[in-house]
């Protein structure tokens, strides 16, 4: 928001309010005199730079955070209480912050909202990130994934996570970082991050929203194995099509597939297409609970977390990472549901040990099996020390 004359907010009269009073401005070498190779060398610094600028971006809105209290938001019953859900993702500020911050921003309050959810996780609770985004060596879009994966976790889980990942988060594909970093904060705290899922799984939605042109998306958000189940599926079809001469983009046959999928599923006319689902099963994780430790005194949260944050193997479905007890709560569902691999699909789950070398593979009704029954000496529910 720009404003001018006399609305202009007060900047004061020394060096501070000098300073402000200037224009912004960065510093530009003359372009037209670069060779490709220093075009390139300042690209890099440039990329330093809006990791700088969002750092300060970042401790600016904390500012203005902490000087927006909520001691004078009406309470909780009274006329013009916070309606939930409405607040301030900044505890302890006022509810009206991102509105105020939103005119500053001159953007919509939503964006604010995020702006500042990002500013205080990365600022009050994931400090050394913040740092590394200071210094200009982590860029702002890696730095949101942390924020974003690890904004729900409790303190301790973060204190044990980033020192973890963080060393490497740089050289990492966003999507390879956000991984690491679920898997690593279950392994840090498997027990809240299966609670979270559940708690999860109730927030199921579909949402639709346009975009340009006349186009929209349709988003489901759904358990990760009915996803992964889903998605093999439409890719399926898609590469059906593909393989019968269709030579259009392969995300456009993915997109058509969806919608017949939905809006004809009956259509005989289409081909029968099935769904490839991989699990990936470690050892460890389909012991019951309570044996880890008995089988393997060296297993700490702390030695699991450092295998998770260096792309060790944990649980996954369609390569994203569950917790060990929703693995044992799926491989169990199936074995009730009778699932078996169809014609021309497959249900593969591969066994391996924590350092990810393969051990066996097998059907998920045996893995269920395997899963529940506990010793084979002692019966199931005996803590042994046995492997």
């Amino acid at each position: 928001m720009t404003t001018t004359g006399a609305e202009s907010p007060p900047l004061g009269d020394g060096l501070v309010g000098l300073l402000l009073s200037r224009g912004p401005s960065i510093e530009r070498l003359p372009v037209e005199v670069l060779s490709p190779e220093q075009a390139a060398a300042e690209l890099e610094r440039v990329q330093a730079r809006k990791a700088m600028d969002a750092a300060y971006e970042a401790e600016l809105v904390m500012v203005l955070a902490a000087a927006r209290p909520d001691t004078d938001d009406p309470p909780p019953g009274h006329p013009g209480a916070r309606r939930r859900g409405s607040g301030s993702p900044v505890p302890g500020t006022s509810e009206f912050f991102p509105d105020e911050l939103a005119a500053v921003l001159n953007s919509a309050r939503a964006y604010a909202t995020g702006v500042a959810s990002d500013a205080y996780q990365l600022v009050e609770r994931i400090p050394a990130v913040h740092a590394e985004r200071a210094a200009g060596r982590l860029d702002p879009y890696r730095a949101r994934v942390f924020a974003d994966v690890l904004g729900t976790a409790s303190d301790e889980v973060v204190a044990v996570v980033v020192p973890a990942v963080l060393p490497t988060a740089a050289g990492l594909s966003s999507g390879v970082l956000r991984k690491r970093l679920i898997a690593a904060a279950v392994a840090a705290d498997e027990e809240f991050a299966e609670q979270r899922r559940v708690e999860a799984e109730r927030r199921a939605a579909v949402r639709t929203y346009a975009t340009a042109d006349g186009m929209a998306v349709l988003a489901t958000e759904l358990p990760a194995p009915v996803t992964a189940a889903m998605w093999s599926r439409i890719d399926r079809a898609a590469q059906l099509a593909r393989a019968s001469g269709d030579d259009r983009p392969i995300d456009l046959l993915r997109a058509e597939a969806h919608a017949a999928m939905v809006l004809q599923p009956g259509d005989p006319d289409r081909p029968a297409c099935t769904a490839h689902l991989e699990i990936t099963a470690p050892l460890s994780a389909l012991r019951t609970p309570g044996r880890h430790a008995a089988a393997d005194p060296t297993a700490t949260p702390a030695a699991a977390v450092a295998r998770a944050a260096a792309g060790g193997c944990t649980p996954t479905v369609g390569r994203m990472p569950i917790t060990a007890a929703h693995l044992r709560e799926l491989l169990s569902q199936l074995d009730a549901l009778g699932v078996q691999a169809p014609a021309g699909g497959s249900l593969a789950v591969a066994i391996t040990g924590d350092d990810g070398r393969l051990l066996a593979t097998g059907t998920a009704a045996d893995l269920a099996r395997l899963a529940s029954r506990g010793c084979p000496t002692h019966g199931a529910t005996a803590r042994c020390d046995c492997p």
